[in-house]
């Protein structure tokens, strides 16, 4: 029962990044896309180069965090064992980022969003290296 949970889950979280990307980067749902856009616009000044005077144009900050986000959710989702760890620290560092965002902005509640699914992340990235030490000791 433990591997059918473990493997809906790692089959999940990618969904919801590959969803949470294609949302920041086309405008499915209009009403989520301009509220996408608008957030980068403030969220921009959070980022790290901020602090020396350089803030990233917020709609080139957008596409390039909803293009990992959906690069790195089908390569957990499809690709092989490196490729989903790679994957994995991926959408670990930017969750990292959207959480110092949050706290940046004292958004504390919106923060745990993040914070649920860098644990999540971590875990699929656990799991994995448990499938492959287990797999190591067959061979």
């Amino acid at each position: 029962m433990a591997n059918i949970a473990r493997t809906i889950l790692c089959w999940i979280l990618p969904l919801m990044f590959i969803m949470a990307g294609a949302m920041k980067l086309y405008p499915f749902f209009p009403g989520v896309y301009k509220e996408m856009v608008s957030k980068f616009k403030i969220y921009n000044k959070a980022f790290p180069t901020a602090w020396v005077g350089y803030s990233p144009d917020p709609d080139l900050y957008r596409i390039f965090v909803g293009s990992m986000e959906l690069s790195s959710g089908l390569g957990v989702l499809l690709g092989p064992t490196g490729l989903r760890k790679m994957g994995c620290c991926i959408l670990t560092v930017i969750m990292i980022g959207a959480i110092f965002t949050h706290f940046f902005f004292l958004e504390f509640i919106p923060s745990l969003v993040p914070i649920v699914y860098m644990t999540w992340t971590l875990y699929v990235l656990w799991a994995d290296m448990q499938n492959e030490a287990k797999s190591i000791k067959t061979d």
